[in-house]
C-alpha cells in the first residue's frame, strides 16, 4: 500500500495524459478487432471448402 501511494503522487500528471490516450486507442482497437475477426472467419471458411488441409497431409505422406 505504501509503494502504491508514492507512485500515485509522482505520476498524477502523467496518468491524466495516459487515460486520454488509452481511451482513444481502445475505441479504435475494438473497431479494428471486430473487422479483423470477421475477415479471418471468412478466409478460414474458404480454405476449408478448398480442402487445403487435406492437400497438405496428402503431399506430406506422398513425399
Amino acid at each position: 500500500r505504501r509503494r502504491r501511494r508514492r507512485r500515485r503522487r509522482r505520476r498524477r500528471r502523467r496518468r491524466r495524459r495516459r487515460r486520454r490516450r488509452r481511451r482513444r486507442r481502445r475505441r479504435r482497437r475494438r473497431r479494428r478487432r471486430r473487422r479483423r475477426r470477421r475477415r479471418r472467419r471468412r478466409r478460414r471458411r474458404r480454405r476449408r471448402r478448398e480442402n487445403s488441409c487435406i492437400t497438405l497431409f496428402g503431399s506430406g505422406s506422398g513425399s
